[in-house]
């Protein structure tokens, strides 16, 4: 009976610790629904969605607009470095920065028709951006210019992550699993 006790009473204890971590942030800039956050660091980040990005270098616990040139919703956001970051979206948005986010230039793939729904990027130079249709994209020039890849899933690709410049994962409809090593 005591070891009973004494489980449940870690478990409960283990499980405060674990939910108690979370905390509501409430941004105080104005903003569309946001879809996607990436950290670079325990303190700095930014975050995209609608026609948004917002950055923060305390944290979470305030957050500044950043000025976005896309009149189409963003679904997600990266960062290489403090400088130079990738936003994409509806309608083959690409937007980047090299300077932290302080202006957004746009970006073209020559593709309209797609909703790109998630970037990477391995170091400065190498990223990848995917599709709600399987097409992935892929930079080696810090995302001045963008090239179909040849490789192209079978289902809708929603998530992508590299740990280096040649070995990633993306996730997509269905359970849709792709590996590139």
């Amino acid at each position: 009976m005591s070891r009973v006790i004494v489980f449940v009473l870690i478990y409960f204890f283990t499980s405060l610790s674990f939910y108690a971590q979370w905390i509501v942030q409430n941004p105080s800039v104005q903003y569309d629904g946001l879809s996607s956050v990436y950290f670079l660091s325990k303190y700095t980040g930014w975050a995209a969605g609608g026609t948004s990005i917002i950055k923060t270098t305390d944290g979470g616990n305030t957050w500044i607009n950043q000025t976005s040139a896309s009149p189409e919703f963003l679904r997600a956001i990266c960062f290489a470095d403090s400088n130079n970051g990738t936003a994409v979206g509806y309608m083959g948005t690409i937007l980047t920065t090299t300077n932290s986010g302080n202006t957004w230039e746009f970006k073209s793939t020559g593709v309209f028709d797609q909703l790109l729904t998630g970037v990477t990027f391995s170091d400065k130079n190498n990223g990848i951006i995917i599709s709600d249709i399987g097409i992935m994209y892929r930079s080696i020039d810090g995302g001045k210019s963008w090239l179909e890849h040849s490789y192209r899933a079978n289902n809708r690709l929603y998530g992508i992550s590299f740990y280096n410049s040649k070995i990633g994962m993306a996730v997509g409809n269905s359970g849709a699993m792709i590996k590139t090593t």
